[in-house]
């Protein structure tokens, strides 16, 4: 098994990534009071199914690698793992954190009519500098551009922890499972308080269950779950052909109520049900020689090695069009999206690259 070659997870990458893509330009057009192709909510599902892709995605790759890493070493380098996400992470998250802060700010056409504030920008920056926009964006008005970091921030959290439980005796499957029914129980009980309880009405309880939500820690436990099923062997159920059938369809059902109901508390509730069938088929699709959706695609997986570049620019560059262009114009999708590809190549090939030469020194496996 060490060395298996994990297939269509870059094309998978790609497809999420295209979902924030839409919801983001969508928004920026409301913002600007022009009519949408996905009106309100609708939009904002696209963006949160792909950034539930993200996280389950995270879950299922870091997991794998430190699997791989222990199989093949004997131990996890825990010390190479942080420098390894570092090198990959920090870079383009600081760039990001430094424009969005000092350079937005002073440029008359990115501000954008009802997207974020550049107020309270001190308390806001040291949490962006500590690696915590997920906090941030409960506590203070959102920063333009810089918003999109706040997955960043819940992944970095996720992986300051992560590698330390594969240290040691490997856990049981019970004991991830535990993990993510805590997590779940626990923001599953904050909703039911932000409708029903003192959080509709007390800021704290309604940024509790907020930061959980936006957390979705047990969304990558899921992943990771998923990965440590296969390589203990004990996935078997899971490449069985009416396993991919029930979760295929599960998260079609799933996504299409989240789509119709378009309601906050239905979101909430289903993430992890959601992130349960992505999981299955993940697995399939990166492991099994037969899966029912494969997604190894040339030019999906071109894409998706840059899109961590493409997640995090975006917003720039159809603000760029947006000020060029106009909310209203049908040029602003296809300008804005060949844009965004263009800068995201850019900034991999000359800024994200030699950081990613330097992390290879740090590969185990």
């Amino acid at each position: 098994m060490p060395g298996t070659r994990l297939k269509g997870l870059d094309s998978l990458r790609a497809i999420a990534a295209l979902m924030v893509f839409v919801d983001h330009i969508e928004s920026f057009k409301s913002m600007e009071g022009r009519p949408t192709l996905l009106t309100g909510p609708h939009g904002e599902f696209l963006g949160s199914l792909g950034v539930t892709i993200f996280f389950v995605l995270s879950g299922f790759l870091i997991t794998w690698l430190l699997l791989e890493e222990r199989e093949t070493t004997g131990r996890v380098h825990v010390k190479a793992f942080f420098v390894r996400r570092i090198l990959r992470i920090w870079p383009l998250y600081f760039l990001m954190v430094f424009f969005a802060f000092w350079v937005a700010p002073h440029i008359q056409w990115m501000h954008i009519p009802g997207y974020g504030s550049w107020e309270h920008w001190l308390p806001n920056l040291l949490f962006y500098l500590g690696m915590m926009p997920n906090v941030a964006i409960v506590l203070y008005p959102w920063i333009p551009y810089a918003l999109v970091l706040w997955s960043v921030g819940v992944e970095e959290q996720f992986y300051a922890v992560w590698p330390f439980l594969w240290r040691g005796k490997l856990p049981a499957p019970r004991a991830l499972a535990l993990i993510a029914l805590t997590v779940v129980g626990a923001r599953l009980s904050c909703v039911v308080l932000m409708y029903t309880g003192p959080a509709a009405t007390h800021d704290f309880f309604f940024g509790a269950a907020v930061w959980l939500y936006c957390s979705r820690v047990s969304c990558m436990a899921i992943g990771a779950l998923g990965a440590y099923l296969y390589r203990r062997g004990e996935a078997a159920w899971m490449l069985r052909r009416r396993a991919q059938w029930l979760a295929l369809l599960s998260f079609a059902v799933l996504a299409a109520i989240q789509w119709m109901l378009c309601n906050s508390w239905v979101e909430q509730v289903i993430q992890e049900a959601l992130s349960v069938a992505l999981a299955v088929l993940i697995v399939n699709m990166a492991c099994n020689p037969r899966p029912l959706i494969g997604l190894d695609n040339r030019w999906l997986g071109a894409m998706g090695k840059i899109s961590y570049g493409f997640y995090v620019l975006h917003s720039v560059c159809i603000a760029v069009f947006l000020s060029w262009v106009g909310a209203g114009s049908y040029w602003l999708y296809p300008l804005s999206l060949g844009f965004s590809l263009l800068v995201a190549a850019l900034s991999y090939r000359y800024f994200e690259r030699p950081f990613l030469r330097w992390k290879r020194a740090y590969e185990w496996v």
